[in-house]
């Protein structure tokens, strides 16, 4: 998908099993380009049990029409849910890619056993078996965050969404 300049926001649909870095990507992302807004699952989530998906795509669809840079962070593990956000972003005319940030399970545990909000170890062996990596026809900008550091990983994906990254991150 071509990206062109639009008055509307510009969508990126992370995807990725937990601990993959998509939170810490987007932290990276929102220091370094104006107008970025994070729509979390795990956010909503601790408001609302209900609704996660729903709540989501409603915010995403509001910022995208205010202009921002909206960043869907959540696992996004199938298709459909990649897709939910991906015909938001076309019903408003907004351009969008798909951010695959993968890493292996074993690093995907490590990482996980050190964080303060640390996922069930069994959903990351779930996840990262019923994953559904992104197919061609997706587009996805794919990231080895075993091999890509977090800043540099926002840095390329502002590169490929054609961000202006004016602001310095601290």
């Amino acid at each position: 998908m071509a990206i062109r300049d639009s008055r509307k926001g510009k969508l990126l649909i992370l995807t990725g099993v937990p601990a993959s870095g998509k939170t810490t990507v987007a932290g990276h992302l929102a220091k370094m380009v104006r107008n970025v807004i994070i729509v979390s699952s795990d956010e909503i989530r601790k408001v609302s049990r209900r609704r996660v998906w729903e709540k989501m795509e409603e915010i995403v669809s509001e910022q995208l029409e205010g202009g921002m840079v909206v960043v869907a962070d959540a696992t996004n593990y199938d298709r459909s849910h990649r897709d939910r956000f991906a015909r938001a972003a076309i019903g408003l005319d907004c351009p969008f890619r798909i951010v695959y940030l993968k890493a292996e399970r074993d690093t995907l545990l490590e990482r996980n056993s050190k964080r303060n909000e640390a996922v069930p170890q069994s959903a990351i062996y779930h996840l990262f078996r019923a994953y559904q990596e992104p197919l061609a026809d997706e587009m996805p900008i794919i990231i080895d965050t075993e091999s890509v550091p977090a800043r540099d990983a926002a840095r390329v994906i502002a590169a490929q969404m054609g961000l202006d990254t004016e602001c310095q991150e601290t």
